[in-house]
């Protein structure tokens, strides 16, 4: 009996770091090709379905170097936004270019490693930063004690020369277990070494965060982000986990973390966020970017590798991230060098953007936002988005040489698409029309483009594009081959 080749795509995702030849397997249930070798400008819904991203409005012009939880910094000023404006907070001291703001209780904190404080109804206080302790022997000797318990010692047992006597300021400011925590570079005598430390309230006469210190690095620390029961900590060398109640009651009082190395890919700055919300067995979830993909953290240090080395990481050393509800989709977007990668969160199916740089991302009023030396950016509006996607190289299961005198695309869509094709990875044609319907169910539509009949290769593939930037959804591809029974 004659082989029947598979002929229809679905799309599973994108992976454009395997070669386009080697990720088109059909999958047993629905024999279907269920990967995309690329997908550009769309997002992938929790049903495979691609569909054009939502455009962008400019919505207050400004020169943003840094933002969050709606306060954007603007020629070294705290600024609040409201839609269609900016309004610069009274009092606000002069910050540095990337500044971060973390929502504890009612009140905002704010720190760009130099300058620390906090925002309470509109208005900030700076907290007087006090001068470098000058005996530190009790501090080395409880780093030299505590941290670490085994293993990581050449990770954690850093001598330091020089610590504050009092709440000091820091960046990669997390809240867990009623007090803030923050990362803190310190020269001593052989170099720079990094701690985690903890403050407990913003009372500087009376903290001395020398007996805060949780854990020291010796490589940058890029991330501190907190689930149920402890912190993920990102370096450049490394992620770890510190697990454990962390600093409570009072100073000699401690109560501190275990210390375990996860994996040897360091976090992206920037690019850590907590998934609003979202419980998978009563764990808290987060996601941050390393040049390896993208990662999920959740109690107890459980870290899962959400890319599984299927896309390539755009190059950069700053991110900017956040997590966007649509319908029942939620998706993990992180921008970096003027990209951004994206996640499905239920299949964890990836795609990407272009033209998307942004250096700080916020919610306000239901609507999501973007900043960037352009100003606030209304993530959604009407301006034309070029989308497109590409078919991995398939041979349809036969080495074969094989003819297709159709493609038919199941589309939602109010304006027109076209196709380009590749056969044997040559360029075979560009542009060619969808045309139709041929038939309309329930709004969608079967389009159909007619494919050169001088086409033939043993190998195809397809890219599916937008005509004007028209927005559109995306369910299958059928392309019914003819298998003329010669190899050559």
């Amino acid at each position: 009996m004659a082989k029947t080749p598979v002929s229809k795509f679905t799309f599973g995702g994108m992976n454009n770091a395997d070669d386009p030849a080697s990720i088109g397997a059909p999958t047993y249930q629905n024999r279907a090709y269920s990967a995309c070798a690329d997908i550009v400008n769309c997002d992938v819904d929790s049903s495979g379905n691609v569909s054009c991203r939502e455009g962008t409005t400019l919505d207050v012009a400004a020169v943003i170097t840094s933002a969050g939880l709606g306060l954007c910094v603007v020629d070294g000023v705290i600024n609040k936004h409201t839609a269609g404006d900016l309004t610069p907070l009274v009092g606000s001291p002069t910050v540095a270019n990337v500044t971060e703001f973390l929502q504890v209780n009612d009140i905002v904190v704010f720190s760009d490693g130099t300058t620390i404080g906090y925002i309470k109804d509109d208005l900030p206080t700076t907290l007087s930063v006090p001068a470098e302790a000058t005996d530190i022997l009790d501090l080395e000797a409880w780093v030299a004690a505590t941290y670490p318990a085994g293993a990581e010692a050449t990770e954690s047992n850093l001598e330091i020369d020089a610590f504050a006597m009092s709440t000091r300021p820091g960046y990669c400011l997390e809240f867990y277990n009623g007090a803030v925590y923050m990362a803190r570079q310190v020269v001593n005598d052989s170099g720079i070494a990094w701690f985690v430390f903890c403050t407990k309230t913003f009372n500087a006469a009376k903290e001395d965060d020398r007996f805060n210190v949780v854990a020291g690095f010796k490589d940058q620390i890029t991330m501190v982000k907190a689930v149920n029961d402890g912190l993920f900590v990102g370096t450049l060398g490394g992620t770890f986990f510190l697990s454990g109640d962390g600093v409570k009651g009072s100073a000699e009082g401690i109560r501190g973390f275990t210390q375990k190395r996860l994996n040897p890919f360091g976090a992206i700055y920037g690019s850590t966020v907590k998934v609003p919300g979202k419980k998978e067995k009563g764990s808290e979830v987060v996601m941050w970017l390393t040049a390896n993909g993208v990662y999920a953290g959740r109690d107890g240090g459980a870290c899962e590798d959400v890319s599984e080395d299927r896309v390539l990481v755009p190059s950069g050393s700053m991110a900017a991230a956040f997590v966007r509800q649509t319908g029942d989709d939620w998706h993990y977007v992180v921008s970096i060098g003027g990209e951004a990668l994206v996640v499905n969160l239920k299949t964890l199916h990836h795609s990407r953007y272009t033209d998307f740089d942004f250096n700080g991302f916020f919610a306000l009023a239901g609507q999501y936002y973007g900043t960037s030396a352009d100003g606030v950016t209304l993530l959604e509006g009407d301006d034309l988005i070029d989308a497109w996607f590409s078919t991995p190289v398939v041979d349809f299961e036969t080495q074969e040489l094989k003819r297709c005198a159709n493609a038919y695309l199941q589309v939602r869509t109010a304006g027109a698409m076209s196709l380009d094709l590749f056969t044997d990875e040559a360029e075979a044609a560009v542009d060619l029309p969808f045309e139709g319907p041929f038939q309309v169910e329930n709004g969608l539509r079967q389009l159909r483009a007619k494919l050169p009949r001088g086409a033939k290769g043993s190998t195809w593939q397809f890219k599916i594009k937008n005509v004007d930037g028209c927005r559109f959804t995306a369910f299958s591809l059928k392309v019914p081959p003819v298998v003329s029974g010669r190899t050559i």
